[in-house]
């Protein structure tokens, strides 16, 4: 048994190569799984600590209903409900500007008594003076604006506020915790809550009411609760944990379906690398086992040193994926966070499931290579007669056939009860039919090349089309091409499509500016036309929020009020039929027009009625169109304009977007000066173009990224099932040089082989590829989006797919062509 061990570790040492291509394989699939795993518990905690920094640990928040005049409430609210509330804490929101130094910088003001702030958001004070009572003019700053600006406690601050300047003198000066964490973007201050309600005219009241619990983990319970008890309240989480999960989940998803190829394709690896381990082992293997070694000792070393690979593999695949984690986090982050120190959150459950991943990896894909060598009997091994015909499986043709009809089939024809579990199965079905029908695909395509090889190369093409017949080396590298080529295939076409179909809906806009400021109404849209360059004006009126669809148990995230003169002059709505006549329609009485995707989810046909919940109670709207758009998931709907403003009471613009006759940026750049004292949000269609790009292309970089990473693994498994083929070839180059074929032929017949399984793997890379992307579109239509005309299929990308499978295989051909022109012919004759 330690001769045995000795003679394995050493195999290990030497074989230098193999052994970092096995641990390289375990290693960034491990590292992937953890990776993808783990984001989504990253993007939560960020989204969690972003917004806790400003409501603390506050569990709900209470603001005034849409029927409030004022938008205020009493801080008092809630001194009689004592069930289950830990405290209260009432705050005026407001903004301002600070010049100093020649810059502006742009303040958020958080008006909140010091008792309150330290219950629900505690700060740490690092210097002070004349700090309590907190009241009047005093003000509490940031350490980080206090050391740019060079104030200290007892300074005066003058903040401009709505046209007017507002001085305070600097009381306290914080660490950078609470709503003084750097963030990149904002600066806060606070000021005494009195101070800002009397500054609003509003004294004893309050924009928010943040409410902290007894039990936090009754949140949705005590949501409801308050809400029935204050019903001309807005009553809801400070914190949406479900919501935060269910759109960091679809991100991790979406990961994971790449890793299980990765996944795939390292098993292929770690399994041909077994292959030639066992291959080369065997005479020693028979050696072993003639002096008395049986099959479980054999076998338990063997399985022990997969075990090896598995847990080196498996720790190293966490370390690397740690740093993945934070090279994903990195890259979805804004640009305004990028001075942020950006933590990497994981549990030690998927630490444990990445490493695990590592392990059962290596055992299972070694499992196969080392079970076979233990049947074969000594006296083969010995004899080295271990070769034997393989009869060919109809079964498998069959079997292959019938998956792939599964897999084009079924998320075409499975009810929508059950869309998403299906397509996600029948995308994954392509894998074990890609297996099944690879060796008649490639047949089918060798007798093709047979004939045209004869012409062109004479007949070491012949030989080499011959060669690649029943060649489960050669089929195995067309497998991994196809399936490696096939996902990064898909990534590159989503990608793509996801860029076109940006800009496409930036050059569809019919208006050159987005602005909103607050409050955005008409004496500011007639402000706006006295602009120098803007032409012409539309004032859109959008609601947002979940407006319950009555009877259907679900709701609309966002209504637009559509304008029967102005809409289609500033947007381009995809309505099916007539889109004039529809808009004209929507204006005569409570029509209403919906997503084809909420079409088909709840079965809506024209002529319908849907009830919707507004704040003059519940409406019935009649379904006379549709629209085809993703846009909110689906839910998302037109009705007109009056209709809106009256029903759902909105009584400003949620944005006015601008046509011009100049210069967009210059045009953008006289609204900021003309409306500097109302903070305006002002953007240009070409910035906005920029900005979705910019933040497109971080998210698309690190899909791509993994599409690289199955190539790369693909690469290395490649190579060594050439060297696997080398190895079990060696005695037939040997015969067919030793009968003539000189060095050139040899090396000639070697890249001839290499070409065509590139080419093959190519095809079927393109093929897989086409396939996965109709699979994702049916998987995406399943979780309620639309790629309806979406995704755009490029030539560029399929003549790369297939030049990138000959590239390497001949790339990978070259050290096994080298080597069969240097080989002994009489020792590789003899070669057992």
């Amino acid at each position: 048994m330690s001769i045995i061990v000795k003679f394995t570790l050493r195999n290990i040492r030497e074989k230098k190569l193999r052994t970092f291509l096995i641990l390289l394989s375990i290693i960034l699939s491990s590292a992937l799984f953890f990776a993808s795993t783990a984001i989504s518990t990253t993007v939560e905690m960020m989204i969690m600590e972003q917004m806790r920094k400003y409501i603390g640990n506050a569990d709900i928040m209470i603001g005034a209903g849409e029927q409030s005049k004022t938008g205020y409430i009493s801080p008092n609210l809630l001194d009689d409900y004592k069930g289950g509330v830990k405290y209260t804490a009432g705050m005026v929101w407001g903004s301002g500007e600070y010049k100093a130094r020649g810059e502006t910088i742009q303040l958020e003001i958080q008006g909140i008594d010091l008792e309150d702030l330290d219950e629900m958001n505690p700060i740490i004070l690092d210097r002070q003076q004349d700090l309590r009572p907190f009241k009047g003019d005093k003000v509490i700053i940031g350490k980080k604006m206090a050391e740019k600006y060079s104030l200290k406690p007892g300074d005066p601050l003058g903040i401009n506020m709505y046209g007017f300047k507002k001085w305070f003198i600097v009381s306290a000066i914080s660490q950078p915790v609470g709503p003084f964490a750097e963030d990149g973007e904002s600066t806060y201050i606070v000021v005494p809550r009195e101070t800002m309600a009397s500054l609003y005219g509003q004294k004893g009241k309050v924009h928010s009411l943040y409410v902290g619990l007894d039990d936090p983990s009754k949140q949705d319970m005590m949501v409801e609760e308050l809400s029935k008890a204050y019903p001309m309240c807005r009553v809801e989480p400070t914190i949406s944990k479900a919501m935060i999960k269910s759109e960091t989940q679809q991100i991790s998803a979406m990961f994971l379906v790449i890793v299980a190829f990765v996944l795939i394709l390292s098993m292929f690896i770690i399994y041909t690398s077994f292959k030639v381990i066992m291959a080369e082992r065997l005479p020693m293997i028979g050696t072993f086992r003639s002096i008395g070694a049986t099959r479980k000792m054999t076998n338990r070393v063997l399985m022990i040193e997969s075990m090896i690979y598995g847990i080196l593999g498996g720790i190293l695949g966490d370390v690397l994926g740690i740093s993945i984690l934070k090279l994903m986090i990195n890259q979805i982050t804004p640009s305004w966070m990028t001075g942020v120190d950006i933590k990497a959150y994981y549990t030690s459950g998927q630490l444990i499931m990445g490493f695990g991943v590592g392990l059962i990896l290596a055992m299972i894909s070694s499992f196969l290579p080392i079970r076979r060598v233990a049947k074969i009997p000594i006296r083969d091994i010995v004899l080295n007669s271990i070769e034997k015909k393989v009869k060919k499986k109809r079964w498998k043709a069959i079997l292959g056939i019938l998956f792939l009809t599964i897999a084009v089939a079924g998320p075409l024809i499975v009810p929508e009860s059950m869309a998403l579990t299906v397509d996600i199965i029948c995308m994954f079905l392509l894998v074990p039919a890609v297996v099944m029908l690879v060796p008649y695909i490639t047949n089918g395509f060798l007798k093709v090349f047979k004939a045209i090889y004869e012409r062109i190369f004479g007949n070491e093409g012949i030989l080499a089309a011959q060669n690649l017949r029943d060649n489960k080396n050669s089929l195995n590298n067309i497998i991994l091409l196809g399936m490696s080529i096939s996902v990064l295939l898909m990534i590159t076409t989503l990608s793509q499509s996801i860029i076109n179909d940006t800009v496409d809906y930036f050059k569809d806009h019919k208006y050159d500016i987005s602005f909103w400021c607050w409050p955005a109404d008409r004496s500011v849209e007639s402000r706006l036309l006295s602009v120098d360059g803007v032409s012409d004006t539309y004032g859109k009126y959008e609601k947002y929020g979940n407006h319950e669809v009555v009877g259907k148990n679900t709701e609309m995230r966002c209504i637009l009020g559509v304008n029967k003169a102005k809409t289609l002059d500033y947007m381009v709505l995809d309505i099916e039929g007539e889109a004039e006549k529809l808009i004209e329609e929507l204006d005569e009485g409570r029509n209403i027009i919906v997503t084809n995707i909420f079409k088909d989810e709840y079965g809506i046909k024209k002529g319908d009625y849907l009830k919707l919940k507004t704040e003059r109670g519940t409406l019935d709207y009649k379904v006379i169109g549709f629209i085809e758009t993703n846009s909110y998931d689906g839910k998302y709907a037109l009705i007109g304009e009056r209709y809106l403003k009256s029903d759902m009471g909105e009584k400003q613009y949620s944005d006015i977007l601008i046509k011009t006759n100049k210069d967009p940026e210059e045009v953008v750049r006289s609204i900021q000066e003309k409306f500097k004292n109302r903070y305006p949000w002002v953007r240009s269609v070409k910035e906005m173009l920029e900005e979705n790009m910019e933040s497109n292309s971080k998210i698309l970089g690190i899909f791509k990224g993994f599409g690289i990473m199955s190539l790369v693994i693909c690469i290395f498994g490649v190579f060594n099932n050439l060297i696997i083929s080398f190895i079990d070839r060696k005695r037939s180059l040997a015969i067919m040089r030793s009968v003539g074929m000189n060095k050139k032929q040899t090396v000639k017949m070697i890249f001839i082989e290499a070409f065509t399984g590139g080419l093959i793997g190519g095809l079927t890379g393109i093929i897989i590829g086409l396939l996965l992307l109709m699979n994702v579109e049916k998987v995406i239509e399943a979780l309620g989006g639309s790629m309806k005309d979406f995704i755009q299929i490029s030539w560029t990308s399929l003549a790369a797919a297939m030049a990138g499978g000959v590239i390497i295989t001949i790339a990978a051909s070259v050290g096994p062509a080298l080597r069969s022109s240097k080989f002994n012919i009489i020792d590789a004759i003899k070669y057992e």
